[in-house]
């Protein structure tokens, strides 16, 4: 209760200073910066204006104190300006080759894991136990000294189109590198928005061949933000209601069927994804989504870039990754280190 308290008195502080243009200096800024690290995620389901002031505030910052020029070519600008259009990217030109792919699913097949979606301390398995449910997942560490992984999550045309979708020098905000098997319930396969920051991005690599009915990925176009197509779906089959009260009831995993999907956003805007292994999706995953059932094991990782600092920093088991010496030297080589620095 008087955390709830608390961030709610924080919140009414940061927004009533956005709103006061006299606090446009390096003080305010550090206040406002350390104000959000204390606010909680409460601040994701304000209104989306209120979120937008804040999103502004928050690139001022983060492109006054960049020091990295980005050359954007038409196709990386193409495929950003694709996302913020309709929310997802089915094929990003990004390079995982086949020596690449092997080597991941050799390298998981020997780790530890987790019983889980997403990695849980208490659900911590050793290699060889056999899993209860419908997903395995692997911790910080595990994942970051997995080399083709690492080189992913700091691959030049992939911050490229994260740093153009978002509007600023993104921080990775999550990466989770998990199972799915096949004649278990996984509740990912209900249509659902994710809420992790005040915009991010969402890339997925496919480690396993996926196919139309087998494991691909459904994304609702146009779902992930405010735009004209949607006020034309929300006018015809949501009696009108306004952005904010749509976003918020179709929040949460649904257990609506497909067919009720269809008949509320037109068979034409849920888009479904799959192709060999290898492929890289890019998604705005506030817009609405699912995973569909596999009939063979199907592995792939996400890598979540955002605005502002991970969450997975919050987690107490998750201590900051101890990189062997191979994968210290890819990352100290690279321009863009200081994205994974809240968790490296």
């Amino acid at each position: 209760m008087l955390k709830k308290i608390k961030n709610k008195i924080i919140k009414e502080i940061i927004l009533t200073l956005l709103k006061v243009r006299i606090f446009k200096n390096k003080f305010f800024n550090k206040i406002f910066t350390q104000l959000l690290n204390f606010s909680g995620e409460n601040m994701y389901y304000l209104k989306q204006k209120d979120k937008e002031m804040i999103l502004n505030r928050i690139r001022d910052i983060k492109n006054a104190n960049n020091n990295i020029s980005f050359n954007l070519d038409d196709d990386l600008i193409k495929i950003s300006r694709e996302i913020k259009e309709t929310g997802i990217c089915s094929d990003l030109s990004v390079n995982v080759n086949e020596d690449d792919v092997k080597e991941v699913i050799d390298y998981f097949e020997k780790k530890h894991f987790y019983d889980s979606h997403t990695p849980h301390k208490e659900n911590k398995k050793n290699f060889g136990d056999k899993p209860s449910g419908a997903y395995i997942s692997y911790d910080n560490n595990t994942q970051l000294n997995c080399t083709p992984l690492l080189k992913l999550c700091l691959n030049d045309q992939i911050i490229k189109i994260a740093y153009s979708y978002l509007g600023c020098m993104p921080r990775l905000f999550s990466v989770n590198t998990f199972k799915t098997f096949p004649n278990q319930k996984a509740f990912t396969h209900g249509f659902h928005r994710d809420l992790d920051d005040f915009l991010w991005l969402t890339v997925f690599v496919y480690w396993t061949d996926t196919f139309e009915n087998d494991g691909a990925f459904e994304q609702i176009k146009y779902t992930h933000c405010e735009n004209k197509e949607l006020q034309r779906i929300r006018n015809q089959k949501f009696n009108g209601i306004n952005y904010d009260k749509f976003y918020n009831d179709t929040m949460g995993y649904t257990d609506k069927s497909y067919d009720e999907f269809t008949r509320l956003f037109g068979k034409k805007n849920i888009l479904r994804v799959y192709g060999k292994r290898g492929k890289v999706v890019a998604a705005d995953t506030a817009g609405l989504h699912r995973g569909t059932s596999v009939k063979n094991n199907r592995l792939v990782t996400w890598i979540r870039y955002g605005v502002t600092g991970s969450r997975q920093k919050n987690y107490s088991y998750e201590k900051k990754v101890d990189l062997n010496s191979r994968n210290k030297i890819i990352f100290n080589q690279s321009k863009f280190k200081n994205v994974l620095e809240d968790i490296l």
